[in-house]
C-alpha cells in the first residue's frame, strides 16, 4: 500500500515513518497500521489471483470453438514432438520459437499434451501476463493501487485467449508484458536495449508480424534518442515517414474497401502524432552508435542460433522461407475478418492534429499541466472504465491518443525513453487485427491498457499537486485518513473486481450447469449438451472404424480424442487454409495407403474471405469429390470413405 506525500505523490507505507525520523524510535517495528497495510496488501493480493484464476479457468473450460485452433496448434507440436522437422514435414506459418518453448514444456517439464493441460497452461498464461503488466504500471508509478488496477484491466482484456487455448499469442502476450517490464528501466541500464532486441528477436520468431512490428517500435524510439545534429533529426523523419507507409502496404490487397482504408489510415496517422510528440518531448538523446551495436548484435546472435537449432532438426532455408514469410504474407488473401474501425475514423485526424498543438505548445508545457491533466483523465477513463470491455472500440477510439503518456506528467524524468518505447509499442501493435480482428484485437490492444491507466495516474497526480486539491490532502493525511483511504480505494477495486467484473461464483455456476466432453486428455472441458454428444459420437466412431482419417475443416483435437495418428503433419486448419498442392498430395497418398481411412467434411461458414468447409481445388479437393463416397452422416458430419479396388460402393 502506499501512502500520499505532501506533493500529491506517493510512498510505500514502509518508508513513512523512517521519512519522519522513525527509525531511530524503539517499537517502530510494531506499528499496528504497517502490520494492517502489509496483511490487507497480501491477503488482497491472494484474492485478486484467485479471482482472477477462477475467471479465467471457466472461461477457458466452459467453452470449446468449433475452429479448433487449441487442435490445430496441439497436433502440430505432437508432430515436432515426435521428431519430425518443422516445416519441411510440420506445416505451421508460425515461428520456432513456440515449438521450442512447447518442447521445453512437454518433454523437459513433463506436461502430457491433452485438452486439459492446454487449457491449462492457458490459464497460467493469461494470469502470468496480467500480473507482469501490473509490475510494469508499479514500476511507472509506485503504486500497488494502480498495479491492481492494470491487473483487472488486463485480466478481463485477455479474455478471448480461452476461445484458443495453446495458441502462439499466449508467447507473444508474455514476451510484450516482459519488454514492457524491461523497458521501464530506461536508458539508464546499459542492458536495456539488447534485452528489448533479444524480446523482439523472439517475437518475430513467434510471430513475424508481431515482431516485425514490435522491432519498428523499438527503431523509432532508439532513433528519437539517439545523440546527434541535423542528419540524424533529418533521419529520423525519413524513417518515420517510410514506415508510417507500412500500414497501407499491408492492406493494399483490399485498398478499395472502405474498413482497409479506416484501418490503414488510423494506423499510419496514429504512428505520425507519436513519432512528432517524441521527436520533440525527449529530454536527452543519449542513444549512441555502440548502443545501436549492442542491440544489433544481440538479435543477430538469437536469430543465428534459432535458425541454428531449425537446421539441425531437419528444416531446410526452403521451407523455412516458404513457411514462415511467404506463408504468412498470403493469409490475407486466404481469408480476413476486418475490424470495422468507420465510427471513430475522424478521431485519428483529431488525435494527429492535438499531437501537433502539443508539440507547438512544448515549451508551455509547465503552464499546461492542469489542461493536460483533463486531457489525460478523460482518456484514461475512457480505457480503463467506459470501453474496458471493447478492445475494437479501443483500438479505433483510443489508440490514436497513445502520445498522450509522452506529454503532461508532473515530473519530468530526463529519461523518456520508457514513454517513448510504450506509446510506439502500443500503436504498432494496433496492426495485428490484420487480416483476422479476433483474439488479435484484444492481444494488439494489451500494451494499450498500461498507456491509458498510466495516463489516468499521471492526470492524478497533477490534480492532487494543484492548489484545489493539496491542502484537503494535507489534512486528510494529518488525521491519519490517508492510509484508510488507501485500504479503502484497494478493496473497492477487489469489489468492482469480483462483483462486477469477474463474478466468480456466477462463472462457475455457469461452468458447472454444462455438460463434461469425457473424451480421452478432455475430461474438464464443458459445453452444450448438444454440441458434446456430437463430439462424442463423431469421435466413437472414428475410433471403431478408421486407422487415420481426415476433417475438412480441421478438426484436429479429434485425433487425441480417438487416439488416432493423422495421415500425415501437413495441417488442414478449422479456418479451412490447406496445405500446398505438393503437401495436399503427400496427405491423399497417406489416405489412400492406410487400410481402414476416413475423410469427414463438416457444414460451417466463416468469413467474407473464406467460406468452411469448401473443397473448391486441388489435389485434395479432386481425391474427396472423386474417389470418396458416403457412408454415413448425423449432425453437421458427414463422412465419406475412399474407393478401393476391391470395395465399390452400396
Amino acid at each position: 500500500m502506499k501512502q500520499s506525500d505532501s506533493d500529491g505523490g506517493s510512498v510505500p507505507l514502509e518508508k513513512k515513518g523512517e521519512e519522519a525520523g522513525g527509525e531511530d524510535r524503539p517499537g517502530e517495528g510494531q506499528n499496528p497500521w504497517l502490520r494492517l497495510s502489509h496483511w490487507v496488501l497480501v491477503s488482497g493480493t491472494l484474492l485478486f489471483l484467485t479471482v482472477g484464476v477462477i475467471y479465467a479457468f471457466t472461461t477457458t473450460f466452459g467453452k470449446f470453438r468449433t475452429y479448433d485452433d487449441e487442435g490445430y496448434f496441439m497436433i502440430s507440436v505432437q508432430g515436432y514432438l515426435e521428431g519430425n522437422p518443422l516445416y519441411d514435414r510440420v506445416s505451421t506459418i508460425y515461428g520456432p520459437v513456440y515449438y521450442f518453448y512447447e518442447w521445453a514444456l512437454h518433454k523437459v517439464a513433463a506436461i502430457p499434451l491433452t485438452n486439459d493441460a492446454t487449457a491449462g497452461l492457458c490459464v497460467a498464461h493469461w494470469i502470468f501476463a496480467a500480473v507482469i503488466l501490473a509490475l510494469v504500471g508499479f514500476r511507472m508509478t509506485r503504486s500497488v493501487l494502480l498495479a491492481a488496477f492494470i491487473y483487472m484491466q488486463a485480466t478481463v482484456h485477455l479474455e478471448s485467449l480461452a476461445n484458443e487455448p495453446g495458441h502462439v499469442q499466449e508467447v507473444v502476450v508474455i514476451l510484450l508484458s516482459i519488454a514492457g517490464l524491461v523497458a521501464v528501466g530506461g536508458l539508464k541500464r546499459h542492458q536495456t536495449l539488447p534485452l528489448l532486441a533479444v524480446i523482439g528477436t523472439g517475437l518475430l520468431f513467434t510471430k513475424i508480424n508481431v515482431g516485425g512490428f514490435f522491432g519498428i517500435a523499438l527503431a523509432l524510439s532508439m532513433l528519437c534518442c539517439t545523440t546527434g545534429g541535423g542528419f540524424v533529426r533529418v533521419g529520423v523523419w525519413a524513417v518515420t515517414l517510410i514506415s508510417s507507409i507500412i500500414p497501407v502496404l499491408l492492406m493494399w490487397t483490399y485498398h478499395g474497401e472502405t474498413w482497409a482504408k479506416n484501418y490503414s489510415s488510423e494506423m499510419t496517422l496514429s504512428i505520425l502524432a507519436v513519432a512528432l510528440v517524441a521527436n520533440t518531448f525527449v529530454a536527452g538523446r543519449t542513444v549512441r552508435p555502440l548502443d545501436w551495436i549492442r542491440a544489433a548484435t544481440a538479435s543477430i546472435i538469437l536469430s543465428a542460433l534459432i535458425l541454428f537449432g531449425l537446421l539441425m532438426t531437419g528444416s531446410t532455408l526452403q521451407a523455412i522461407w516458404a513457411s514462415l514469410v511467404s506463408g504468412a504474407y498470403k493469409i490475407g488473401g486466404n481469408f480476413y475478418h476486418p475490424p470495422d474501425l468507420e465510427p471513430w475514423s475522424s478521431l485519428t485526424w483529431d488525435a494527429l492534429v492535438a499531437a501537433a498543438l502539443a508539440a507547438t505548445l512544448k515549451r508551455r508545457e509547465a503552464s499546461m499541466l492542469v489542461p493536460l491533466a483533463f486531457v489525460k483523465a478523460i482518456y484514461g477513463i475512457m480505457g480503463t472504465l467506459v470501453l474496458v470491455f471493447n478492445p475494437t472500440a479501443q483500438l479505433g477510439c483510443l489508440l490514436p491518443w497513445a502520445w498522450l503518456l509522452m506529454v503532461g506528467t508532473k515530473e519530468k524524468d530526463n529519461d523518456l525513453f520508457p514513454r517513448i518505447f510504450l506509446s510506439f509499442l502500443a500503436v504498432w501493435q494496433g496492426l495485428q487485427a490484420y487480416p483476422v480482428a479476433g483474439t488479435q484485437v484484444p492481444v494488439g490492444t494489451l500494451m494499450g491498457v498500461l498507456v491509458y491507466s498510466v495516463c489516468l495516474w499521471d492526470a492524478m497526480r497533477v490534480f492532487a499537486g494543484s492548489s484545489l486539491l493539496c491542502l484537503p490532502l494535507r489534512k486528510v493525511e494529518s488525521i491519519g485518513g490517508g492510509r484508510w483511504a488507501q485500504i479503502g480505494a484497494f478493496l473497492a477495486l477487489l469489489a468492482v473486481f469480483s462483483m462486477r467484473w469477474c463474478e466468480p461464483i456466477r462463472s462457475w455456476q455457469e461452468y458447472q450447469a454444462k455438460q463434461p466432453l469425457n473424451l480421452p486428455g478432455c475430461y474438464y472441458r464443458r459445453m452444450a449438451p448438444a454440441r458434446a454428444t456430437e463430439y462424442r459420437k463423431l469421435a466413437e466412431f472414428l475410433e471403431t472404424k478408421s486407422d487415420t482419417f481426415s476433417i475438412f475443416p480441421g478438426l484436429n483435437s479429434m485425433y487425441f480424442w480417438t487416439d488416432k495418428r493423422p495421415p500425415t503433419y501437413f495441417i488442414i486448419s478449422g479456418e479451412g487454409n490447406m496445405p500446398t498442392k505438393p503437401q495436399q498430395v503427400a496427405v491423399v497418398e497417406a489416405l489412400k495407403r492406410a487400410k481402414r481411412s476416413l475423410v469427414v467434411l463438416r457444414e460451417m461458414d466463416w468469413s467474407p474471405g473464406q467460406p468452411y468447409g469448401e473443397l473448391k481445388e486441388g489435389p485434395l479437393a479432386d481425391f474427396v469429390h472423386t474417389e470418396c463416397y458416403q457412408v454415413d452422416a448425423f449432425a453437421q458430419f458427414k463422412i465419406l470413405e475412399p474407393r478401393r479396388p476391391f470395395k465399390t460402393p452400396d
